[in-house]
């Protein structure tokens, strides 16, 4: 809503901070405006998957101050922010105070942060397959992407496939059995991250919190293995005359088949693509 009469930008102050959660989107995601005292609205975007209490922690510290010293509010609550869905709280905020003060200043929010550097991006598009997939399925959806125009697109093949195999994966003992319990979406659903029910249960919050590098999970040779083969078919669904290639973090782009189209970088990739069919079992 924009204030029907003339903007003060000396006296404007913030005077509360509402919330709308979106539904049936892939992931959770809340929408957030920020309220003035002159009719101005700011809106802005709380983290996919993450919670809004990550900013309403923080309403009690900007209600009052002037939403257009963007710098001095960014500086009272970035101390409140994480990495991550953490952060959603307070990169939202953030936002939020811009679109009010390109509002308030008639003027496109680029021009205030420096200029335009382009007038077109290219979209990129995530990739989502319901339950455990295989690299065929994988494929399939990536066209599907690919016929509604993508042409940057991202996959996501993880240990959820490689759970019920034995020798694919090495773990602390009983670990892989208590992510299938208490927090299987990790392994292979879509749908975001920290949900209220995993809050609730400490263990499933756990799981799910723990960075990395710290769940001492490990794939063997036989699981590295078993993901190349996978990739290597998701590249066979999807070669229609001209190689398609996945780098290390699974964006697609055209090009010839280099070696770290795998999984993992230090992976041994096959020195053609007719080697990599033959590798994967593939009719040549």
């Amino acid at each position: 809503m924009r204030a029907s009469q003339p903007i003060d930008p000396t006296t404007l102050r913030i005077t509360d901070m509402r919330f709308a959660d979106i539904i049936d989107a892939p992931k959770r995601c809340t929408l957030m405006k920020i309220m003035t005292n002159q009719g101005i609205e700011g809106y802005g975007e709380v983290r996919d998957a993450a919670s809004k209490t990550y900013a309403l922690m923080l309403k009690s510290r900007i209600i009052g101050e002037n939403p257009c010293n963007v710098g001095k509010i960014f500086r009272k609550i970035n101390q409140f922010g994480g990495h991550s869905r953490q952060g959603g709280g307070v990169s939202g905020i953030e936002i939020a105070l811009w679109d009010i003060v390109g509002k308030v200043y008639q003027i496109p929010l680029y021009q205030l942060l420096g200029g335009k550097y382009r007038d077109k991006i290219r979209l990129y598009c995530d990739t989502d397959v319901e339950g455990r997939q295989s690299g065929l399925e994988m494929g399939m959806a990536l066209k599907e992407r690919m016929a509604m125009g993508f042409t940057f697109l991202k996959m996501d093949l993880g240990i959820g496939m490689l759970l019920d195999k034995e020798g694919m994966l090495t773990a602390p003992l009983g670990l892989l059995e208590e992510m299938k319990t208490y927090a299987p979406h990790v392994l292979n659903a879509q749908g975001g991250s920290v949900t209220a029910d995993m809050v609730r249960h400490q263990k499933s919050y756990a799981l799910a919190t723990t960075a990395h590098p710290f769940t001492g999970i490990h794939l063997t040779e036989e699981g590295l293995d078993y993901l190349t083969i996978s990739q290597i078919s998701t590249l066979y669904t999807l070669k229609k005359g001209s190689f398609w290639a996945f780098h290390a973090s699974f964006s697609v782009h055209q090009g010839p088949l280099p070696s770290w189209v795998f999984p993992f970088s230090f992976l041994q990739a096959p020195p053609s693509w007719e080697a990599g069919r033959a590798f994967a079992g593939f009719p040549r």
